[in-house]
């Protein structure tokens, strides 16, 4: 089995966009289990700087959501 270029981001991707409500970095890790926690945390950086996504609450606890446009 080969992997393509942009297979674990899209993974992630898919995995946000299956979460109604909040979400956090740990449960985007169960429902990928294959891709790393610094690889979760540039998707996630990326999907925060183009609007897709915000923090809502910070810290070691930290909860996501998606921005509803």
């Amino acid at each position: 089995m080969t992997r393509q270029k942009g297979d674990k981001t899209a993974l992630v991707h898919d995995a946000i966009e299956s979460f109604t409500g909040s979400f956090s970095v740990a449960e985007i890790q169960r429902k990928c289990p294959g891709v790393g926690i610094d690889m979760i945390r540039r998707v996630m950086k990326d999907m925060q700087t183009e609007g897709v996504i915000e923090c809502i609450i910070r810290g070691r606890d930290a909860k996501w959501q998606k921005v509803i446009r």
